[in-house]
């Protein structure tokens, strides 16, 4: 159902990933007192505990990202599949947010511009405050040194929200960022205030890369 997350939901910003085993929500516990005064059967309690742990967790469950926790996520592995996987992500999270709660924005070099190109059709990434001529001007730029110039005055007027209602949570919609840097390092969108993370701003900033060399640091 397009556009049904609202800020107030759990699963906002919430993305699949894939599927794999997860815990059960309500593990299984064995209520046995195994003091040295009680003795049981070897067999049947080695029995019962291999229950529990056959049955500890569930085979092909959707494993799931959650954006809003952070600020900052290195996707690390060969460009073309993390590509793949942050194009599905940014798919998901266009179709399940609506412009007025979620802003995207791609950072990619020029030979992966057909890779993105689809991106300049969302609402979402439409700037609302510079414009391309008479049209909005898209959050896609070809480095991150464009985008921060691009960005500029939103980073500003984040931080000022964030430091007027003294950090009691993110006022207005988030900001998710894309950073292709086609298996390099090509720099990391930084918060404008260094003291201040990214994530309580409201930006969350997911970076492709080929090696942890390149991972942005922590803050």
């Amino acid at each position: 159902r397009r556009w049904e997350r609202r800020p107030s939901h759990g699963d906002f910003l919430s993305v699949r990933l894939g599927t794999g085993e997860v815990p059960l929500s309500s593990g299984l516990a064995l209520d046995v007192d195994t003091g040295p005064l009680n003795e049981f059967d070897p067999l049947c309690l080695n029995a019962a505990e291999e229950l529990q742990q056959r049955y500890a967790t569930l085979s092909e469950q959707p494993i799931t990202l959650p954006l809003r926790q952070y600020g900052q996520i290195a996707m690390i592995g060969h460009p073309g599949a993390a590509r793949a996987v942050a194009r599905t992500m940014l798919a998901q999270l266009a179709t399940l947010h609506a412009p007025g709660d979620l802003e995207v924005a791609v950072v990619r070099p020029e030979d992966a511009a057909a890779a993105w190109d689809w991106v300049k059709w969302l609402p979402h990434a439409q700037s609302s405050r510079t414009f391309d001529g008479e049209v909005p001007a898209r959050r896609v730029a070809t480095s991150v040194a464009a985008l921060t110039e691009l960005l500029g005055a939103e980073l500003e007027e984040r931080l000022d929200r964030y430091q007027r209602s003294r950090g009691a949570g993110v006022v207005g919609s988030h900001l998710v960022v894309i950073i292709d840097h086609d298996g390099g390092g090509g720099g990391h969108l930084e918060s404008p205030d260094p003291a201040i993370p990214l994530q309580a701003l409201g930006i969350h900033v997911v970076s492709l890369l080929s090696t942890p060399r390149h991972e942005p640091r922590p803050l």
